[in-house]
This record gives C-alpha cells, structure tokens and sequence, in this order.
C-alpha cells in the first residue's frame, strides 16, 4: 500500500525543516467531497492493539471501511471494503472496548421512510460485516459502544432529536434543520453524552449536553453550555465534539463566532466540571472578502483526543486559507490544523497548521481519541474546492486521507501564570493592572489602537474608550456607558485597530 511520506503526494518538494510533520497513506478514494453537514463525527479509531479503523461514504451512498493493521503496517484492502449491502448515509464509527470490533451506523431511504441500520465486524479489521435493521422513521443516526459493549443512538425523526437504546427511547429535545448532533461514550465506566445544538435562525444556535453515568438508565439535567463561554463569540450552529479523558471526565470542542460574521471564528474546549471550564483554543478570522461555501465558518469542525502516557490534550480541525482559492468555483482552500494541552484543558499552545498550502482543500478531518504518542487523523483532500453535488465545480475522484502526526511536533501550550490580587499581565502591547480589581482597572496599550471596549460574558458592550495617542493610559472606575458600576464577575477587554485585536479577561470582585 502506499506509505507515502507526508507532503509528497501533495506534490510540493519536501524541505528539511518539514521532515518531522509526519506520514499519511492513501485510505481509499471518494466522489463524495461533502462528508459531513454539521460538526466533526468520528470516523477514525485508533486501537492500540490491533490497528486503526476508518471509515467514510462513496457515491452512490455508498459506505466504505479499511483497517490500518498495526502488524503488517499496511492497510488491508487497496481501496476500502463496502460495509452495508443497502445504499447507506453514513453516520460515524466506534469501536467496542470488550472485543475490539468496529461499529458503523448510517440509515437508508425504503417506502418512504429512513431506515436505521447499523454494521459489526466479525473480528477487528475482517470486513465480515454482520448488519442490524432497526425501527424505521429515524435518520442521520450516530452511535456510541459502552464498556460492557452496549451500543446507544442518537438521531433524528423529524425536528426532533432522539436517544434510542435497543430496548429504550426517549426524546431530547429540538434541534433544526440539518444534523448538529453528537454522542461520545467512555472507554472503562458507562459514562455517554449528547451534544447538540438547536437553531434559533438558519445559521445560528445554542449548543446543549446532556449526560448519564450508567448508560442512559438515569440522566442529568440538559445544559445550555455555549452561552456562557466567556466571550461575545458564543454562538454555535455546527454543533460540537465529546470526549472522556482518562480520568472519566468529559471534554467538549467547539467552534463559535458572533451569530452574524462566519469569517471571525474562535474555538473552544469545554471541561464538564461545577462549573463548566470554558479555555480557548485558538482566535482566528479573515477580513478579507472571500467565500468558503455552505455549512461552514472560518475554522471549524474540532475534534479532540488524549495521550494515555502523558495525559496531554490534542485538537484538530479544519481551517480556511483566505489567500488561496480555487479558480473553478472561487471558493477558498482549507488546511488541516492541530493545537496542544498539557495542563487538561486549561491553556493551549500556539496553533499549527499540518498540512501545506496547495491546489487542493483538505475538509473534515477526524482525530482518533486515542493519541498514542502520534496524531491519527483522517480528512478528504478535494482536488476542486467546492461540493459538485450543489453546482461548485466538477465531480471528481479524491482521496481519504490517513495522517500520522507526532505528538510532539505539535507546539507545548503555556499555562497562565497563577493570580494574586495584584498582577500584571505581561503583553508586549498592553498592560491591564491589577487583576483582580475593586475599584479601578489601568489599561496602559504600547501603541495605538483605535477602540478599546469591555464585554461581559454575555457578549455584551458594557464600555467603550478612543485612545488618543500611542502609549495611552485609560483608567476604567468600573462604570458602564450609561454611568452606572457594573456588578462583579469577569468581563473582557478588547482592543482594535484593523484586522489586529487583542482580548484580555479581566476580573472585578467585590
């Protein structure tokens, strides 16, 4: 099979300063270049013992799976195996921690109606799969395995979102127009979790989770999480991606702008704790006029997964490149990018981008959970920007990618320095002291910015400043616009001054 060295097969002359970045193999091919509507689904699993599981959808809807055998260091069909007999949509992929075979759901379209329907392996990476019907009147199905290998759905019948056990259905809630939602499981306890989010306009909505600690017998309440990330970019309508660490705890990955500009994007890692610990992963966007096509924004699609030896965090995710575009369609190319934890979540180290910048876009990338060391990710490289099946350029023949990564290529995140009453954010064009406030907060900026303004979590304008002149001083006696102080909590001070901004989170206690 082809182990082809990373960057070659993109056709760029491989420098010595980009030797490290990795190993990718050719999966299989696809005509389908649209994987995926909503957020990233698993659709790669990385078992330390046998090998690693992909999969991903042909056309005409059809299912294709291959294993990565860890013995052989070689995929074991040349293109893929075919999974279901019915042409089926592809939901995602699991894998059951008690006898190593993989689990692949999806659902086809009979007499009217979708039909649920779900694949095992016979023994891991066979391709002897056995197939299991279920009821009908259900779509875009994804699936989780328990550590007693219990297998739970998510899905949809109409606008409403489902949990669905073999002997057990409820409904969750509302979601929208096309598929947001999410399902993550735990590898030792029945630990499961939905995520979803539910539309309030076409393009914007509030991400939810909802959880149980024993396989959905009893259930937590639902939490609205992403409208208290603290910042103005708080809304959602890709939904997002779970995961439990080793320590049982669950993670979630997110990307979120201003329900307004796709362009201006954040991503965001979420740890289910009391309370929930929002951290930033990234800040990234464009001004720049450019057009990267339905079902996305700037950044987007995280995925999330663990090293077991060091315990460090690792995203991945798709992110456009505003000064390359694809002449057929004039729609902007992506790369796949990676960031790093050490610290659970709390602070992630300076982004990468693992692919290099050609004539083609890489979209939908899937990290395995497991991070043994290395990054295992599966994306699609389109060799046309753009989804044929809605008009945007020819239908062509493009690979699935399988990208191996070392961890430590990826970056070290910086942990925050811990905070006193009286601490000085150490920035080589702004200074905000002390923080924590009572009474007074300095901001004292190194060169001109046009605006300075305070939010609250809420996404909120509290305060606005015009700086005068470069190394400006303002002092803020915590009084809103209309004169009013404003309550204690945390608040976020923002500067700008064209495409530059900088956002710092500030504190004010009693």
């Amino acid at each position: 099979m082809r182990n082809i060295f990373v960057l070659i097969y993109l056709s760029f002359s491989l420098s010595q300063s980009l030797s490290n970045i990795g190993w990718i193999e050719i999966a299989g091919y696809t005509t389908r270049d649209r994987q995926i509507y909503g957020p990233a689904l698993r659709r790669i699993y990385n078992d330390t013992l046998w090998g690693v599981h992909l999969v991903w959808k042909d056309e005409p809807s059809r299912v294709l799976y291959n294993f990565f055998d860890r013995s052989t260091g070689s995929f074991k069909w040349t293109e893929g195996k075919s999974v279901f007999t019915e042409r089926v949509n592809l939901g995602n992929l699991d894998v059951n921690p008690r006898n190593h075979c993989p689990y692949i759901v999806g659902n086809y379209f009979d007499n009217n109606r979708y039909v649920p329907v779900y694949a095992s392996d016979s023994a891991p990476g066979q391709g002897n799969f056995n197939e299991f019907v279920q009821r009908s009147g259900f779509k875009w199905s994804v699936l989780a395995v328990t550590n007693y290998g219990y297998i739970r759905f998510f899905c949809q019948k109409e606008d409403t979102l489902y949990y669905r056990a073999i002997y057990d259905e409820r409904r969750i809630g509302y979601f929208g127009a096309f598929p947001t939602h999410n399902i993550t499981s735990a590898r030792d306890t029945s630990r499961i979790a939905l995520i979803w989010t539910a539309t309030v306009s076409p393009f914007d909505g509030v991400m939810f989770i909802r959880d149980s600690r024993n396989s959905g017998t009893f259930w937590f309440d639902t939490i609205a999480v992403s409208r208290v990330i603290p910042s103005m970019f708080n809304h959602t309508y890709l939904g997002g991606y779970g995961f439990y660490d080793l320590n049982r705890k669950l993670h979630i990955v997110a990307n979120t702008y201003d329900g307004n500009n796709p362009y201006q994007v954040e991503l965001w890692h979420c740890l289910k704790d009391t309370p929930l610990i929002w951290s930033r992963i990234c800040s990234t966007g464009t001004y720049r006029s450019i057009s990267i096509g339905s079902y996305a924004l700037y950044a987007g699609r995280p995925s999330i997964g663990q090293n077991p030896r060091t315990g460090d965090l690792f995203a991945c995710w798709e992110q456009f490149d505003s000064l390359n575009y694809e002449p057929l369609t004039g729609l902007a190319r992506a790369e796949i990018w990676a960031s790093r934890s050490t610290d659970n979540g709390l602070t992630w180290g300076e982004p990468i981008c693992i692919t290099v910048s050609d004539s083609t876009s890489k979209r939908f990338p899937s990290l395995a959970p497991i991070v043994n060391d290395t990054l295992h990710i599966n994306y699609i490289v389109d060799s046309v920007a753009g989804f044929w099946e809605q008009g945007q350029g020819p239908k062509t023949t493009n690979p699935i990618i399988y990208h191996r990564v070392p961890a430590n290529f990826i970056p070290v995140g910086i942990a925050e320095p811990e905070k006193s009453s009286e601490f000085k954010i150490q920035n080589p064009e702004l200074e905000i002291y002390p923080n924590p406030f009572i009474s007074y907060l300095r901001i004292k900026m190194n060169q001109f910015w046009k605006s300075v303004k305070i939010y609250d979590v809420s996404g909120h304008l509290i305060k606005s400043f015009l700086p005068k002149e470069d190394g400006d001083k303002i002092i803020w006696d915590v009084l809103d616009n209309n004169k009013n102080r404003v309550k204690p909590g945390v608040y976020f001070c923002e500067l700008t001054s064209g495409s530059e901004r900088i956002v710092q989170k500030i504190i004010l206690v009693r």
